[in-house]
């Protein structure tokens, strides 16, 4: 068969209907994924670390649309690529059906990883829960005296401080833990604190299930990330997942003979009675 048959021949080929839909549904998989992500990192960055409730299906939805046709376009790009290879004399379109499936494939495992049930997203909006109730408590310490809520009921006051600025259902979802899924709070208060204390003292520390709960270490638990770490509020209001095996270099309270407040105000304190000190010293001189 001449050149000139075979360019003929080829020319003929019509290209496989899957082997152009596979990739244009990765494509649209990929772009509504990175929508969507940064439509939360938006979010994130503008301090508004949770989804009003009015676009949460909208953000749930379009997760698993975009999942959805990522896995289309693999699934598409694979018969798509057996379908030219069994018919190569009539279709073609096998490279434009591999790369909808590598690019599917790739992007599926992100979307895995990113996924709202993932380990790494529960960690992540742990992290941002715990940063929300930080600006919650400086908050309610501006109005209150510079003083953060009582460690007895320091749920029930944010809650009751913040009832009429912020939806119910947005606060509540803010001290819960993704990762765990019993309890109404996942973390407890440091009480050996306030606003104006060093700022690397833990505040906030994830725990079990409970409410109002304040205290130590022996508060503190791994479970909610399956034993990898926790995160942890410091009272200068960032956030930081910490190993089990960085547990003893945590702060949880200032001893006194190190605060230098205290140093100063004995300081004071001794001057008045070294001067009646040295009067009486000059009476008995006279």
């Amino acid at each position: 068969m001449s050149e000139k048959e075979n360019n003929t021949q080829s020319s003929r080929l019509r290209i496989s209907r899957l082997a152009i839909v596979s990739p244009l549904l990765s494509i649209l998989g990929i772009c509504l994924l990175v929508l969507i992500l940064y439509w939360e990192g938006a979010y994130s960055l503008l301090a508004l670390s949770l989804i009003p409730f009015y676009l949460t299906p909208f953000y749930v939805y379009g997760y698993l649309a975009s999942g959805l046709m990522i896995a289309a376009g693999i699934i598409g790009g694979i018969i798509g690529v057996k379908k030219v290879r069994s018919k190569a004399r009539i279709l073609k379109g096998g490279r434009l059906a591999i790369s909808g499936a590598v690019m599917g494939a790739v992007f599926l495992v992100f979307w895995v990883l990113h996924s709202p049930g993932s380990i790494f997203t529960a960690q992540t909006k742990c992290a941002a829960n715990l940063q929300m109730l930080g600006k919650w408590m400086l908050l309610y310490a501006g109005d209150y005296a510079e003083e953060y809520p009582t460690t007895e009921k320091w749920c029930d006051l944010l809650v009751e401080y913040m009832d009429t600025a912020v939806d119910m259902r947005a606060i509540e979802k803010c001290f819960k833990c993704p990762a765990n899924k019993k309890g109404r709070c996942h973390y407890a208060m440091n009480p050996n604190l306030s606003p104006r204390s060093h700022p690397r003292l833990v505040l906030l520390f994830e725990t079990k299930g409970g409410w109002n709960q304040f205290g130590g270490p022996e508060l503190l638990t791994f479970e909610n990330h399956g034993g990898r770490g926790c995160n942890i509020l410091f009272n200068d209001q960032h956030v930081e997942f910490v190993k089990p095996e960085q547990i003893n270099q945590l702060k949880w309270k200032v001893k006194q003979n190190s605060s230098k407040p205290q140093e100063s105000n004995s300081a004071n304190y001794r001057r008045p009675a070294t001067d009646e000190a040295r009067r009486e010293n000059e009476r008995d001189k006279e």
